[in-house]
């Protein structure tokens, strides 16, 4: 995959509103930890860790999926009318595919600190469909 790839695929998650997003997270992080546990004032470094990663990837797939929602009104925008799927860099069904699959999972693994089968056939079954829809269309 070419660096122009995916650099496209990366700003599917708009990482500049995640960043809103975790500087709100971790002092609400430090303060929930104190609230429930006086002897403990700060989270441990894997809680911390898994929070910043797995609140990163989950508003990254939401922002992914509405920027697949949204592309006939962001093709009208001025705003919004170099975003990567609206540009062709990145097709609909790739973002979909991308904002399911692999942040999902990846956000659900590192929220939930354990694998699940759940997930793991959650992820397949969905690849699985949307290659056979892909192959139909």
């Amino acid at each position: 995959m070419s660096q122009s790839k995916a650099s496209s695929y990366v700003a599917l998650m708009k990482l500049r509103v995640v960043e809103l997003l975790l500087v709100t997270t971790l002092p609400a992080l430090f303060l929930a930890t104190y609230a429930s546990n006086h002897a403990h004032k700060y989270p441990s470094l894997k809680i911390t860790i898994a929070t910043l990663i797995g609140g990163t990837l989950a508003a990254g797939a939401a922002n992914a999926f509405n920027m697949v929602i949204e592309v006939e009104s962001d093709r009208l925008m001025r705003r919004t009318d170099k975003r990567p799927i609206v540009k062709g860099e990145v097709s609909e069904f790739a973002a979909t595919i991308i904002c399911r699959s692999p942040y999902c999972y990846f956000a659900s693994y590192f929220l939930d600190f354990y694998y699940t089968p759940c997930n793991a056939f959650d992820c397949c079954s969905y690849f699985i469909l949307c290659l056979r829809i892909h192959h139909l269309a």
